[in-house]
C-alpha cells in the first residue's frame, strides 16, 4: 500500500508526519493535520464564493455613470449685497428621490468679504443619509460647457443649506446652471436574485438595493405582504423586463432548507445563512400602477417590516399570452 510504503521509508517518523510531508508522483499526501487545515480553508473559500456569486454582500465593485436627478438653468433674481447674488427663490423647482420630494430654494454665490462660496438650499436636507454624501454631486456653472463638479460630501451643511468653499463663476454671470446627480446603483436598483435558481431568466426572487447601507449599498429583499400583480408590473418595468403578463412568482417551499449533499448544496446552505442576516427593505408595498420605481409605491417605510425571510417575494416578468396561447 502507498501509505505503508511511505511509513517504511520514513521508519523513524510517525505515520502522520510521513503522510503530511511526503510526495508521490508530484502530488501531496495529506495527513490528519493537513486535511484539517485544507478543510478549513475550503470552507472559507466556499463561503466567499457564495457571497460573491449570489450578491448578498455589499453590492457594487465596479464604477457606474451618474444619473441626473435634476437639471435647471436659473436667471439671477437679485443681488442682495455687493458680494451675494441670488439665482432662485421659488417653490417651483422640485425633484424626487427615493419617493421623497425635494424643493430647491435659494441658489447663491458669495464672494469678497465672506470668501468664495457656492450655496444651494434644498428642503428637506439632501442627500437623505450621511454615509453616501460623497456619492452625490452638484454640477454648477454658468453654461452647459462651463461646469464644476462639487461633491455633497465636501459641503458644509447648515439646516437645509449645502455650502462649498469654491466659486463656480456665478458672481460674473446673470445665469446659473445646476445639475444634481447620483450613481445609478444608489437610485434603488432592482434585480432578480440568482438563488433560488429558476429555468427562466425573467423569473426570480426580487431584491432591491438599499443605498444607505455602507459605502456602496446592500441588496435586500422585499416582503410578499400585499404584493400582487400591480406591484410585479411596476418592478418588472423598472428592470426593463416585460410587464403585460407580470405577476408574483411563488418561491419553492424548500428554498430555505436545501436538501442533499455535495458542493452545490453546501453553497446553497451558506447563501441561506447569509441571507438570514439581511432584513427586508420594503413591506406592505401598494402600487397604483403608474409608478416608475417600486420605491415610489406606498409601503410601510424603508426597513420597516415584521416579515421573516420565508416571506420574501418573487416575480415573473412575462408578455401576456393571447387567447390562442401565443405571445
Amino acid at each position: 500500500m502507498f501509505i505503508a510504503r511511505n511509513s517504511k521509508m520514513k521508519g523513524d517518523k510517525t505515520l502522520d508526519q510521513a503522510t503530511s510531508h511526503h510526495k508521490a508522483d508530484g502530488l501531496p499526501v495529506l495527513g490528519a493535520a493537513g486535511f484539517s487545515r485544507f478543510r478549513r480553508v475550503g470552507t472559507l473559500a466556499v463561503f466567499f464564493l457564495a457571497l460573491c456569486l449570489l450578491g448578498v454582500d455589499n453590492a457594487r465593485a465596479e464604477a457606474e455613470d451618474d444619473v441626473e436627478l435634476y437639471s435647471l438653468t436659473f436667471t439671477a433674481g437679485h443681488t442682495g449685497f455687493p458680494d451675494i447674488t441670488y439665482f432662485a427663490n421659488t417653490e417651483a423647482y422640485k425633484f424626487t428621490f427615493e419617493g421623497v420630494k425635494y424643493r430647491i430654494g435659494n441658489v447663491s454665490s458669495v464672494t469678497k468679504q465672506y470668501g468664495k462660496r457656492t450655496r444651494i438650499n434644498i428642503d428637506p436636507p439632501f442627500p437623505p443619509d450621511g454615509e453616501n454624501r460623497s456619492k452625490f454631486h452638484l454640477h454648477a456653472g454658468t453654461s452647459d460647457s462651463d461646469m464644476t463638479k462639487l461633491s455633497f460630501g465636501d459641503s458644509t451643511v447648515s439646516g437645509n443649506v449645502n455650502s462649498w468653499n469654491e466659486s463656480v463663476g456665478w458672481e460674473q454671470s446673470n445665469q446659473a446652471v445646476i445639475r444634481i446627480t447620483a450613481p445609478k446603483h444608489l437610485n434603488n436598483s432592482l434585480r432578480l436574485a440568482e438563488y433560488p435558481e429558476t429555468s427562466d431568466e425573467n423569473t426570480g426572487r426580487l431584491e432591491i438595493l438599499d443605498a444607505t447601507a455602507g459605502d456602496d449599498g446592500q441588496w435586500k429583499w422585499v416582503c410578499d405582504d400585499g404584493f400582487g400583480e400591480e406591484e410585479a408590473k411596476v418592478a418588472c418595468g423598472q428592470m426593463d423586463l416585460p410587464t403585460s403578463g407580470a405577476g408574483v412568482w411563488e418561491l419553492p417551499s424548500d428554498w430555505l432548507n436545501p436538501q442533499g449533499s455535495g458542493f452545490g448544496v453546501l453553497l446553497e446552505m451558506l447563501v441561506v445563512a447569509a441571507l438570514s442576516e439581511i432584513p427586508a427593505l420594503l413591506d406592505d408595498v401598494d402600487c397604483k400602477g403608474d409608478e416608475s420605481k417600486l420605491i415610489n409605491c406606498t409601503h410601510a417605510g424603508r426597513g420597516v417590516s415584521d416579515c421573516e425571510l420565508s416571506e420574501a417575494v418573487g416575480v415573473t416578468c412575462q408578455e401576456e399570452e393571447d387567447s390562442d396561447g401565443d405571445e
